[in-house]
């Protein structure tokens, strides 16, 4: 959504493409922790969780810093103009360098090369027989982060934390 949120001709737009930008980031914090276990050997985990947790815990009084001064010298347009081409690198970089650790799916490609190979039908992957409808993923999926929000006191507090960042900062 950085791409709408650059190129927008009035507030109205700039405020729906960042609400769409924040829900979808909200779904790093929760993954990251997770794709770096499966990146790294335990032994390993050490460094990239620091330069994440850093990275995650100064994000949000560092950017309002530098970005305020990009937005001084160059415009505001030029603050998503900048995160849009680095996300585009990174998103590129993930591509490139890093490959599948979904054990469900390094199991079922596993099986379809074994079938291949074989010719066997009766070599399947658990998740292959156990694949869920459209419909009950996007069910689940959209209703769990609502209802963990109100009964997980975590949850709620990590989730509320950063918005309370940016209200200070706002209103200094």
């Amino acid at each position: 959504m950085f791409l709408p949120g650059a190129l927008a001709k009035n507030l109205e737009t700039i405020l729906i493409t960042k609400f769409i930008s924040g829900i979808g980031a909200s779904t790093a914090v929760s993954l990251v922790g997770g794709v770096l276990a499966d990146i790294w050997e335990t032994h390993e985990r050490g460094f990239p969780m620091a330069i994440f947790s850093f990275v995650a815990f100064a994000g949000n009084g560092l950017g309002p810093v530098a970005f305020g001064y990009v937005e001084l010298r160059l415009g505001f347009r030029y603050v998503t103009w900048i995160i849009f081409g680095v996300s585009g690198i990174f998103a590129l970089g993930l591509v490139l360098f890093l490959r599948e650790t979904r054990a469900s799916v390094l199991l079922a490609r596993k099986a379809a090369k074994i079938r291949k190979e074989t010719g066997n039908a009766k070599y399947r992957a658990q998740a292959e027989d156990e694949r869920e409808s459209i419909s009950v993923m996007l069910k689940t999926s959209l209703s769990r982060p609502i209802r963990l929000f109100f009964t997980e006191p975590l949850v709620f507090v990590f989730a509320v934390r950063p918005n309370l960042d940016y209200l200070r900062l706002e209103y200094l």
